[in-house]
């Protein structure tokens, strides 16, 4: 007998998503089909992020927005990579710290130059 992987229940794939970081499980999962499309779409999966120096260039969140409203609106919490290296997270908040709606968990390392930014941001 056969098995689907879409015949598993959507909680166990959303409970499944709910321990992988939202870089991998996107890059994974969208467009692989509608049910995965569907399951990410679902206001029920929420975002763990991580950021490191290999991330997209920082200037590139002015130019297009990289994550969508409905990905921001579900990110829960976001952490650098490595602690002791700078990532990008000072310039994803500068880009989209309005629409991080459920945020609860925020590690951040700053530099000196990049407080007032982040400060004025916040505000």
């Amino acid at each position: 007998m056969k098995t689907l992987i879409k015949q598993l229940p959507a909680e166990l794939w959303i409970s499944i998503f709910s321990y992988l970081e939202a870089h991998d499980l996107l890059q994974i999962f969208t467009n692989l089909n509608t049910y995965f499309d569907e399951l990410i779409a679902s206001d029920h999966l929420l975002f763990n992020m991580r950021f490191g120096k290999s991330d997209r260039n920082p200037f590139e969140y002015s130019i297009r927005s990289y994550w969508p409203d409905f990905i921001l609106h579900r990110i829960v919490g976001i952490q650098p990579i490595l602690q002791h290296k700078t990532s990008h997270i000072s310039e994803f908040l500068r880009w989209h710290c309005t629409n991080l709606i459920q945020l609860k968990s925020l590690e951040v390392k700053l530099r000196g130059r990049e407080i007032p930014t982040i400060c004025n941001t916040l505000q």
